[in-house]
């Protein structure tokens, strides 16, 4: 058995966010708090090639504190609560909602990206642009064209 210990991982500042970055073999587990007033366009986006407008990357995990908003591309939101699981895929931007800072933790089996000083999350798949709740996500044998719909 590992116990991560996050304080020994890799700490990332991007503004009002902290991410502190453990890897376990081909494994990432990251510890994450955003601010309220945490902009992803302005604090994050300018250091990723491209800078995309949203971020690229799936966020499996679970919300320990606050409550986050998802806005998706395609102009569509979700609210995660506290205590409350999710699965969120690309094509994103969070927002704290109120005045509590979210804090999450977020383990995958999944590539991580580094470049500079953030890492990133990527799955080497699509999925829909909607939240999906720990129960209903799909299991990792199962094909994107079967996932649900936004």
């Amino acid at each position: 058995m590992t116990v991560l210990d996050y304080t020994s991982g890799t700490k990332k500042e991007m503004g009002l966010a902290t991410a502190n970055v453990v890897n376990v073999g081909d494994k990432t587990s990251m510890e994450i708090t955003l601010n309220p007033g945490f902009n992803w366009v302005e604090s994050v986006s300018p250091l990723l090639p491209g800078c995309p407008k949203s971020c690229p990357a799936n966020h499996f995990g679970f919300l320990k504190s606050g409550t986050m908003k998802v806005h998706y591309d395609d102009g569509t939101s979700a609210t995660v609560n506290a205590g409350e699981s999710y699965l969120i895929p690309p094509g994103h931007l969070p927002e704290v909602v109120g005045d509590v800072p979210w804090y999450v933790r977020s383990t995958n089996k999944y590539e991580t990206y580094r470049r500079g000083d953030i890492f990133l999350i990527w799955h080497r798949g699509s999925l829909s642009r909607a939240a999906t709740p720990l129960a209903d996500a799909p299991s990792p044998s199962t094909p994107p064209s079967s996932l649900p719909a936004a």
